[in-house]
């Protein structure tokens, strides 16, 4: 038994045959039932004789462009004797995702009424507008048939790419649940020193014979909470008609870009209120802010900002490390020197390729990476320095976003709601700030810069 099925997406075969969306074949039962399944087709109607003559016609739209300044009836008469000949075309022969034009279905049955027009004895489709005599130059002395104006289908997007940045997916300590929340105990290392280090175990030289010195285990909960992200569109029945494309697709594509821009904010500053708690959020107690030096002018970056910065970072974790700048402050790193010295200067910062070879400039030999989540120019978080590894996050075991559609929402406006959602948590992994072993001084995974006003 077979059936016949429109590709929603490209595939290859393991011989290299390659079907492209929007193609229709025959194939076995089984066969079609496994592409359906995985989403790369759905069962259609066999196609019309209209539809295989649409396809004949498919090598010859292609090659118009090509031939633009030839005669069009001697391209017709040619491609009227490859028909002739009887070549057998393959049953991949309609295309229902091409654009409408002109009130053709598409480029390609545009040219298959031309080519019947252009036969003897043969019928001229009402939709064919003869172009006026003297007014061509792809035809003959009659004058040619006007080519009508092309529709594209595709949904033009701007160049930045929301997921550049997707803390969330790739750099964290990723968990899963199957319910709603997460809890684990925890390591609450406040200090290096005997007492506190790894979670309060101490161990000891011990004598032959000698009693041994017991210390005292220190475990706290955690608890990750997922909270939800949603996104809701609505699409009239016209523009689901006039589009000429998949709005669906189009949402869907749109719906995943914007929540995971707002997860990835979330685990960037967010204030942990029905939301992840963010690493440079105000409520982040392990974050460390640098504080300005004296007399350090308003909205400027010194030597001794990114001394100071890369060192608070605990030494074990600078090689994980990146920076996270404003593009407005990666302008002044440019023009920063070595102790801001003006007579002999020595540049701190190594832009991105050259000697390099790098697509990101360094600081202290880490990536210094732009980032849209930073505050602008001489404010705080304009420039961050974190190990991203020291943030956990929490989605749920089943998968990743929800999708529905329903027709009934607004049944009375003749519109289609789209819905979207997605349920994350993230919280850092440091709850404190940790202090050195010898010395006072206080140690975090999240560094970033006081205001300068």
């Amino acid at each position: 038994m077979k059936k016949w099925i429109l590709f929603e997406k490209d595939w290859a075969q393991d011989d290299n045959t390659t079907f492209k969306k929007g193609q229709v074949i025959q194939v076995d039962a089984s066969l079609a039932e496994s592409l359906v399944m995985l989403k790369f087709a759905k069962e259609t109607e066999a196609p019309s004789s209209d539809d295989i003559v649409t396809k004949t016609s498919e090598k010859f739209a292609q090659t118009v462009s090509t031939i633009i300044d030839s005669s069009l009836n001697k391209a017709f008469s040619q491609f009227n004797d490859t028909l002739e000949k009887g070549i057998k075309l393959p049953a991949t022969a309609v295309d229902h995702d091409l654009e409408k034009m002109g009130g053709f279905k598409s480029q390609e049955e545009f040219v298959s009424c031309v080519i019947k027009a252009g036969r003897p004895g043969g019928n001229v489709d009402e939709r064919l507008v003869k172009a006026p005599t003297g007014q061509h130059t792809q035809d003959d002395q009659e004058g040619g048939y006007l080519v009508p104006e092309t529709i594209e289908t595709r949904i033009w997007t701007k160049v930045s790419d929301d997921m550049e940045l997707d803390f969330f997916s790739r750099a964290t300590d990723k968990r899963k649940t199957s319910g709603n929340t997460l809890k684990f105990n925890a390591q609450e290392e406040s200090s290096r020193k005997d007492g506190y280090r790894h979670f309060g175990a101490v161990a000891y030289w011990t004598d032959e014979a000698e009693q041994f010195t017991a210390s005292k285990i220190i475990w706290s909960q955690r608890r990750l909470e997922l909270h939800k992200l949603t996104a809701l569109y609505y699409a009239t029945d016209e523009e689901m008609d006039d589009a000429g494309t998949a709005l669906g697709s189009v949402f869907d594509v749109a719906a995943r870009r914007s929540i995971m821009f707002k997860l990835n904010q979330g685990v960037w500053n967010g204030n942990g209120v029905a939301k992840p708690l963010g690493i440079f959020s105000g409520n982040n107690p392990a974050l460390i802010s640098i504080a300005k030096e004296s007399g350090q002018a308003a909205a400027t970056i010194l030597h001794q900002n990114i001394s100071k910065m890369y060192h608070r970072m605990h030494p074990s974790m600078r090689a994980r490390a990146n920076w996270y700048v404003h593009p407005n402050l990666q302008e002044q790193l440019e023009f920063m020197y070595f102790a801001n010295d003006t007579t002999n200067k020595r540049p701190l910062y190594m832009p991105a390729g050259g000697v390099s070879g790098s697509p990101y400039g360094s600081l202290y030999g880490r990536p210094v990476i732009p980032c849209e989540f930073c505050a602008d120019l001489g404010t705080q978080t304009d420039i961050c320095f974190a190990d991203m590894t020291q943030i956990i996050t929490l989605s749920k075991q089943s998968g990743g976003m929800k999708r529905a559609s329903s027709i009934h929402v607004r049944f009375l406006y003749e519109e289609t709601a789209f819905r979207f959602s997605f349920r994350a948590d993230a919280q850092p992994v440091y709850a404190k700030q940790v202090e050195d072993l010898n010395g006072t001084t206080k140690r975090s995974p999240y560094i970033t810069l006081d205001t300068r006003a």
